[in-house]
């Protein structure tokens, strides 16, 4: 079994269903972007989860490949305002609302 096939027949169904919440979390955001916003951050766990040491190298020491509750805890502040981002770059203008007028008291 090819390993695309493998990761389809594992994760699709999960991943169908993440990505189903996250546009009934963000209706207004395009498709294309939830996919794309998904991309990444399957991505960025794919590289944080492999260990590779390279955070290491680049930091010279400061962060650490195997310090992976840091590693999580960066990635939730990063997507969720990731996610935020695009849920505000596409949100719809509310209706107008009509300010009442205060009458001056005396």
């Amino acid at each position: 079994v090819s390993s695309a096939r493998y990761m389809s027949e594992a994760y699709d169904d999960t991943v169908h269903r993440f990505i189903e919440l996250l546009m009934q979390l963000a209706p207004d955001v395009p498709r294309k972007e939830i996919y794309w916003f998904y991309n990444h951050l399957s991505g960025a766990q794919v590289m944080t989860l492999a260990q590779t040491t390279r955070i290491d190298v680049l930091s010279r020491g400061y962060a650490r490949s195997t310090d992976l509750l840091s590693a999580m805890e960066s990635m939730i502040v990063m997507f969720s305002s990731g996610f935020e981002g695009l849920r505000t770059k596409y949100a719809r203008p509310s209706a107008p609302t009509r300010k009442r007028a205060r009458k001056a008291v005396a």
